[in-house]
């Protein structure tokens, strides 16, 4: 494990745990979100904040997981399952660290078909 993937998981850990999570020790003040499926460009720790409010509003009893997390250089790609009863999600995403903060995400999220 590195330090990169140590912080997607514990982000994971805090947002699974419904805890207030402080986007200042996660993510550089200018941050930049990229999701083409959602339209959307969110950039600071604004952005951040906002990216956090919108994955906790696809289901409040939801639950985050990392299925699979592979790392070059200053980058992990990360694949991901969002689960909560009546909807599933499935998400892609490439993110780009300064030291231990997230600096750019690339993402993707799919609300999954097969959802009950």
């Amino acid at each position: 494990m590195s330090v990169q993937t140590d912080v997607l998981r514990e982000l994971v850990e805090l947002f699974n745990a419904r805890k207030a999570i402080d986007v200042a020790r996660f993510f550089t003040e200018d941050f930049r979100l990229e999701d083409p499926g959602a339209g959307v460009i969110r950039t600071g720790l604004d952005g951040a904040q906002r990216m956090m409010e919108a994955l906790r509003a696809l289901a409040h009893e939801g639950h985050l997981e990392i299925l699979d997390m592979f790392e070059s250089g200053n980058r992990v790609a990360a694949r991901w399952s969002y689960k909560a009863p009546g909807a599933s999600f499935a998400m892609m995403s490439i993110y780009e660290f300064n030291g231990k903060l997230i600096q750019r995400d690339w993402g993707i999220l799919a609300r999954a078909p097969w959802a009950d």
